[in-house]
Protein backbone atom coordinates (compact mmCIF):
# COMPACT_ATOMS: atom_id res chain seq x y z
CA UNK A 1 0.00 0.00 0.00
CA UNK A 2 2.19 2.92 -1.31
CA UNK A 3 -0.11 5.51 -0.98
CA UNK A 4 0.72 7.11 1.95
CA UNK A 5 -3.04 8.86 2.93
CA UNK A 6 -4.26 4.64 2.75
CA UNK A 7 -1.27 3.22 4.47
CA UNK A 8 -1.63 5.51 7.55
CA UNK A 9 -5.47 5.04 7.87
CA UNK A 10 -5.37 1.64 7.20
CA UNK A 11 -2.56 1.20 10.15
CA UNK A 12 -4.90 3.50 12.36
CA UNK A 13 -7.87 1.15 11.40
CA UNK A 14 -5.82 -2.38 12.65
CA UNK A 15 -5.04 -0.58 15.71
CA UNK A 16 -8.27 0.30 16.60
CA UNK A 17 -9.86 -3.25 15.36
CA UNK A 18 -7.22 -4.46 17.99
CA UNK A 19 -8.62 -2.56 20.41
CA UNK A 20 -12.42 -4.41 19.65
CA UNK A 21 -11.19 -7.76 19.12
CA UNK A 22 -9.62 -7.46 22.63
CA UNK A 23 -12.64 -6.30 24.11
CA UNK A 24 -15.12 -8.65 22.23
CA UNK A 25 -13.00 -11.90 23.34
CA UNK A 26 -12.51 -10.06 26.79
CA UNK A 27 -8.57 -10.25 27.16
CA UNK A 28 -9.27 -6.38 27.97
CA UNK A 29 -11.76 -6.08 30.90
CA UNK A 30 -13.89 -2.84 31.86
CA UNK A 31 -11.11 -2.60 34.81
CA UNK A 32 -8.18 -2.67 32.44
CA UNK A 33 -9.66 0.05 30.37
CA UNK A 34 -10.57 2.15 33.13
CA UNK A 35 -7.11 2.17 34.35
CA UNK A 36 -5.33 2.50 30.65
CA UNK A 37 -7.71 5.14 30.15
CA UNK A 38 -6.38 6.59 33.84
CA UNK A 39 -2.68 6.45 33.34
CA UNK A 40 -3.20 7.77 29.79
CA UNK A 41 -5.02 10.84 30.37
CA UNK A 42 -2.48 11.96 33.58
CA UNK A 43 1.13 10.55 31.79
CA UNK A 44 0.52 9.72 27.91
CA UNK A 45 -1.36 12.41 26.30
CA UNK A 46 0.13 15.24 28.69
CA UNK A 47 3.72 14.04 27.33
CA UNK A 48 2.17 13.65 24.02
CA UNK A 49 1.03 17.45 23.46
CA UNK A 50 4.04 19.02 25.03
CA UNK A 51 6.36 16.56 22.84
CA UNK A 52 4.45 17.95 20.22
CA UNK A 53 4.28 21.18 20.35
CA UNK A 54 7.76 21.91 21.42
CA UNK A 55 9.07 20.42 18.51
CA UNK A 56 6.84 21.58 16.09
CA UNK A 57 7.89 24.66 13.36
CA UNK A 58 5.02 26.93 13.50
CA UNK A 59 4.00 29.94 11.14
CA UNK A 60 1.63 32.27 11.18
CA UNK A 61 -1.40 30.43 9.75
CA UNK A 62 -2.00 29.11 13.35
CA UNK A 63 -4.11 31.63 13.98
CA UNK A 64 -6.56 31.23 11.20
CA UNK A 65 -6.04 27.44 11.51
CA UNK A 66 -7.83 28.50 14.78
CA UNK A 67 -10.38 30.45 13.78
CA UNK A 68 -11.62 28.40 10.52
CA UNK A 69 -11.85 25.56 13.62
CA UNK A 70 -13.71 27.57 15.57
CA UNK A 71 -16.11 29.13 13.32
CA UNK A 72 -17.04 25.66 12.39
CA UNK A 73 -17.96 24.19 15.53
CA UNK A 74 -20.01 27.74 16.17
CA UNK A 75 -21.74 27.46 13.15
CA UNK A 76 -22.75 23.91 13.62
CA UNK A 77 -23.70 24.60 17.43
CA UNK A 78 -26.02 26.87 16.08
CA UNK A 79 -27.28 24.48 13.56
CA UNK A 80 -28.23 21.92 16.55
CA UNK A 81 -30.00 25.03 18.40
CA UNK A 82 -32.22 26.11 15.29
CA UNK A 83 -33.03 22.41 14.37
CA UNK A 84 -33.25 21.16 18.27
CA UNK A 85 -37.72 21.57 17.92
CA UNK A 86 -37.26 18.59 15.03
CA UNK A 87 -34.97 16.65 17.66
CA UNK A 88 -37.32 16.82 20.65
CA UNK A 89 -40.83 17.36 18.84
CA UNK A 90 -40.92 15.60 15.49
CA UNK A 91 -38.52 13.08 16.56
CA UNK A 92 -39.49 12.43 20.22
CA UNK A 93 -36.05 13.42 21.79
CA UNK A 94 -35.65 13.66 25.25
CA UNK A 95 -34.07 17.22 26.13
CA UNK A 96 -31.34 14.54 27.69
CA UNK A 97 -30.53 13.16 24.13
CA UNK A 98 -30.44 16.53 22.79
CA UNK A 99 -27.17 16.86 24.82
CA UNK A 100 -25.72 14.04 22.87
CA UNK A 101 -26.70 15.11 19.88
CA UNK A 102 -24.93 18.37 20.22
CA UNK A 103 -21.86 16.70 21.48
CA UNK A 104 -21.93 14.41 18.94
CA UNK A 105 -22.18 16.97 16.39
CA UNK A 106 -19.60 19.36 17.53
CA UNK A 107 -16.72 17.97 19.42
CA UNK A 108 -14.01 16.03 17.56
CA UNK A 109 -11.50 12.56 18.58
CA UNK A 110 -8.15 14.82 18.69
CA UNK A 111 -5.71 11.55 18.83
CA UNK A 112 -7.52 10.04 15.52
CA UNK A 113 -6.27 14.00 14.16
CA UNK A 114 -2.70 13.77 16.07
CA UNK A 115 -2.03 10.28 14.74
CA UNK A 116 -3.30 10.89 10.97
CA UNK A 117 -1.76 14.34 10.78
CA UNK A 118 1.67 12.90 12.25
CA UNK A 119 1.70 9.81 9.82
CA UNK A 120 0.75 12.44 6.65
CA UNK A 121 2.54 15.73 7.00
CA UNK A 122 4.95 15.01 10.05
CA UNK A 123 5.83 16.36 13.17
CA UNK A 124 5.04 20.06 11.81
CA UNK A 125 0.98 18.79 10.76
CA UNK A 126 0.97 17.30 14.38
CA UNK A 127 1.95 20.55 15.67
CA UNK A 128 -0.86 22.42 14.16
CA UNK A 129 -3.56 19.48 15.54
CA UNK A 130 -1.59 20.13 18.98
CA UNK A 131 -2.76 23.91 19.17
CA UNK A 132 -5.94 23.47 17.72
CA UNK A 133 -6.80 21.31 20.70
CA UNK A 134 -4.95 24.15 23.29
CA UNK A 135 -7.28 26.40 21.74
CA UNK A 136 -10.67 24.54 20.51
CA UNK A 137 -10.32 21.90 23.91
CA UNK A 138 -11.34 24.55 26.28
CA UNK A 139 -14.31 26.25 24.27
CA UNK A 140 -15.93 23.02 22.99
CA UNK A 141 -15.66 21.74 27.21
CA UNK A 142 -17.65 25.19 28.16
CA UNK A 143 -20.03 25.08 24.96
CA UNK A 144 -21.00 21.20 26.20
CA UNK A 145 -21.37 21.43 29.95
CA UNK A 146 -23.20 24.71 28.63
CA UNK A 147 -25.65 22.69 27.00
CA UNK A 148 -25.35 19.98 29.76
CA UNK A 149 -26.36 21.89 32.60
CA UNK A 150 -29.46 23.49 30.77
CA UNK A 151 -30.92 20.22 29.47
CA UNK A 152 -29.42 17.56 31.06
CA UNK A 153 -30.34 15.73 34.78
CA UNK A 154 -27.65 15.96 36.88
CA UNK A 155 -27.42 17.67 40.48
CA UNK A 156 -25.93 21.46 41.18
CA UNK A 157 -23.00 19.93 42.97
CA UNK A 158 -21.95 17.27 40.07
CA UNK A 159 -21.89 21.02 37.81
CA UNK A 160 -19.64 22.83 40.26
CA UNK A 161 -17.29 19.88 40.81
CA UNK A 162 -17.07 19.34 36.96
CA UNK A 163 -16.42 23.42 36.25
CA UNK A 164 -13.28 22.68 38.55
CA UNK A 165 -11.99 19.58 36.30
CA UNK A 166 -12.47 21.78 33.44
CA UNK A 167 -9.74 24.28 34.26
CA UNK A 168 -7.17 21.97 35.71
CA UNK A 169 -7.49 19.73 32.69
CA UNK A 170 -4.05 17.56 32.25
CA UNK A 171 -4.62 18.12 28.58
CA UNK A 172 -5.32 21.79 28.13
CA UNK A 173 -2.24 22.40 31.22
CA UNK A 174 0.00 20.11 29.21
CA UNK A 175 -0.90 22.56 25.68
CA UNK A 176 -0.35 25.49 27.91
CA UNK A 177 2.90 24.25 28.79
CA UNK A 178 4.02 23.14 25.56
CA UNK A 179 3.15 26.92 23.56
CA UNK A 180 4.82 28.63 26.95
CA UNK A 181 8.32 26.10 26.41
CA UNK A 182 7.79 27.11 22.79
CA UNK A 183 7.28 30.79 22.99
CA UNK A 184 10.51 30.74 25.39
CA UNK A 185 12.65 28.97 23.26
CA UNK A 186 13.93 26.18 26.46
CA UNK A 187 15.65 23.70 25.67
CA UNK A 188 14.59 20.65 27.03
CA UNK A 189 17.53 18.52 28.73
CA UNK A 190 18.13 15.20 26.18
CA UNK A 191 16.68 12.09 29.11
CA UNK A 192 13.40 15.01 28.93
CA UNK A 193 12.80 14.82 25.68
CA UNK A 194 13.47 11.24 24.96
CA UNK A 195 11.22 10.13 27.92
CA UNK A 196 8.22 12.81 26.55
CA UNK A 197 8.51 11.65 22.56
CA UNK A 198 8.63 7.46 24.37
CA UNK A 199 5.30 8.19 26.62
CA UNK A 200 4.20 10.42 23.50
CA UNK A 201 4.24 7.19 21.30
CA UNK A 202 2.59 5.58 23.84
CA UNK A 203 -0.16 7.78 24.40
CA UNK A 204 -0.82 7.64 20.33
CA UNK A 205 -0.99 4.01 20.45
CA UNK A 206 -3.53 3.95 23.76
CA UNK A 207 -5.64 6.79 22.15
CA UNK A 208 -6.61 4.37 19.18
CA UNK A 209 -6.58 1.11 21.41
CA UNK A 210 -9.07 2.63 23.62
CA UNK A 211 -11.14 3.91 20.92
CA UNK A 212 -11.24 0.11 19.77
CA UNK A 213 -12.57 -0.85 23.00
CA UNK A 214 -15.91 1.42 23.00
CA UNK A 215 -17.37 0.21 19.78
CA UNK A 216 -20.04 -1.18 20.51
CA UNK A 217 -21.63 -2.64 16.98
CA UNK A 218 -24.51 -4.64 19.05
CA UNK A 219 -25.78 -1.26 18.87
CA UNK A 220 -25.86 -0.27 15.15
CA UNK A 221 -29.15 -1.65 14.57
CA UNK A 222 -30.43 0.63 17.04
CA UNK A 223 -29.60 4.06 14.72
CA UNK A 224 -32.29 5.86 14.47
CA UNK A 225 -32.45 9.53 12.12
CA UNK A 226 -31.38 12.09 15.27
CA UNK A 227 -27.99 10.07 15.02
CA UNK A 228 -27.66 9.59 11.06
CA UNK A 229 -28.26 13.83 11.31
CA UNK A 230 -25.65 14.04 13.61
CA UNK A 231 -23.28 12.09 11.99
CA UNK A 232 -24.57 14.05 8.66
CA UNK A 233 -23.52 17.47 11.01
CA UNK A 234 -20.28 16.39 11.54
CA UNK A 235 -18.76 14.44 9.24
CA UNK A 236 -19.97 16.43 6.47
CA UNK A 237 -21.44 20.12 7.83
CA UNK A 238 -18.64 20.76 10.24
CA UNK A 239 -15.99 19.93 7.81
CA UNK A 240 -17.60 22.50 5.05
CA UNK A 241 -17.69 25.50 7.12
CA UNK A 242 -14.44 25.09 8.16
CA UNK A 243 -12.75 24.35 5.42
CA UNK A 244 -14.84 27.28 3.47
CA UNK A 245 -13.43 29.55 6.09
CA UNK A 246 -9.80 28.48 6.20
CA UNK A 247 -10.20 29.19 2.51
CA UNK A 248 -11.51 32.84 3.27
CA UNK A 249 -8.71 33.45 5.16
CA UNK A 250 -6.13 32.48 2.63
CA UNK A 251 -5.15 28.89 4.91
CA UNK A 252 -3.08 26.71 2.40
CA UNK A 253 -0.79 23.99 1.72
CA UNK A 254 -0.40 21.56 5.71
CA UNK A 255 -2.71 23.83 7.42
CA UNK A 256 -5.52 24.12 5.54
CA UNK A 257 -4.93 20.08 5.65
CA UNK A 258 -4.97 20.04 8.83
CA UNK A 259 -8.46 21.94 8.96
CA UNK A 260 -9.62 19.73 6.61
CA UNK A 261 -8.51 16.52 8.83
CA UNK A 262 -9.26 18.08 12.78
CA UNK A 263 -13.21 18.85 11.48
CA UNK A 264 -13.27 15.85 9.55
CA UNK A 265 -12.39 13.60 12.15
CA UNK A 266 -15.50 11.71 14.67
CA UNK A 267 -16.64 12.83 17.62
CA UNK A 268 -14.78 12.70 21.17
CA UNK A 269 -15.21 9.43 22.89
CA UNK A 270 -14.83 11.82 25.89
CA UNK A 271 -18.36 12.99 25.37
CA UNK A 272 -19.57 9.64 26.97
CA UNK A 273 -17.82 9.99 30.03
CA UNK A 274 -19.04 13.10 30.00
CA UNK A 275 -22.92 12.61 29.18
CA UNK A 276 -22.81 9.77 32.52
CA UNK A 277 -21.00 12.85 35.03
CA UNK A 278 -23.63 15.52 34.07
CA UNK A 279 -26.91 13.82 33.57
CA UNK A 280 -26.52 13.31 29.24
CA UNK A 281 -27.68 10.23 27.33
CA UNK A 282 -24.94 8.10 28.08
CA UNK A 283 -26.80 5.16 25.77
CA UNK A 284 -27.50 7.49 23.23
CA UNK A 285 -24.26 8.91 22.94
CA UNK A 286 -22.49 5.70 22.54
CA UNK A 287 -24.71 4.95 19.63
CA UNK A 288 -24.12 8.25 17.88
CA UNK A 289 -19.85 7.42 18.88
CA UNK A 290 -20.18 4.35 17.17
CA UNK A 291 -21.78 4.91 14.22
CA UNK A 292 -19.85 8.20 13.82
CA UNK A 293 -16.50 6.20 14.20
CA UNK A 294 -17.77 3.24 11.13
CA UNK A 295 -19.00 6.06 9.12
CA UNK A 296 -15.79 8.21 9.38
CA UNK A 297 -14.01 5.07 7.81
CA UNK A 298 -15.92 6.12 4.65
CA UNK A 299 -16.36 9.65 5.11
CA UNK A 300 -12.57 10.90 5.87
CA UNK A 301 -10.39 9.38 3.37
CA UNK A 302 -12.49 11.07 0.85
CA UNK A 303 -11.85 14.99 2.53
CA UNK A 304 -8.21 13.95 3.58
CA UNK A 305 -6.97 12.98 -0.28
CA UNK A 306 -9.28 16.02 -1.24
CA UNK A 307 -7.05 18.51 1.35
CA UNK A 308 -3.77 16.56 0.19
CA UNK A 309 -4.32 17.40 -3.42
CA UNK A 310 -4.32 21.27 -1.87
CA UNK A 311 -0.11 21.01 -1.28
Amino acid sequence: MSNPLYATLFAILLIILAGLILRITKLVTPEHTSGLERISYYVFYPALFIDTIIKGDLDPQVLTVGAALLGGVLGVSALCFLMKPIFTKTLHHSNSAFTSIFQGATRWQTFIALVVAKGLFGVKGAAYVAIAIAAMTPILNILCVWVLLKYGRQSSTKKINYFKELFTNPMILSCLIGIALKLANVTIPTPIAHSLSIAGQAGLASALVLVGTGLDLKTLWKIDFGIIITTFLKLAVLPLISISIAMFLGVTGTPLAVVALCSSVPSASAAYIMARQMGGDAAYMARILTFQNIAAMFTLPFILAWAMAQL
